[in-house]
């Protein structure tokens, strides 16, 4: 079984706004998100079609012990704030 940590993820549009998260993953479930391109849709509006070509500079790891990151997770599920790319791929949490 892997172990879990906090990941922060974010993408500046300028002034049509910011697609950003906090969400719980593995190590190799992140890596595993690296050379995909992902589709947001309209998140930033009507007629935004945010997408975009993931790379591994565009997660960071917060410096949060694995066991805290399950005891919390327990409560507030995989994503903790704004969007969690993983949801973006099928049928996770």
């Amino acid at each position: 079984m892997w172990k879990s940590f906090l990941w922060k993820m974010k993408f500046e549009y300028g002034r049509q706004g910011t697609v950003e998260g906090l969400f719980v993953a593995a190590d190799e479930e992140v890596a595993s998100l690296v050379g995909q391109t992902m589709s947001f849709g309209e998140i930033l509006g009507k007629h935004s079609d945010v997408e975009v070509g993931l790379e591994a500079c565009d997660f960071r790891k917060i410096d949060v012990d694995a066991e805290t990151v399950a005891k919390v997770s327990k409560q507030l599920g995989t994503t903790w704030s704004g969007h969690n790319p993983l949801k973006y791929l099928g049928d996770n949490e």
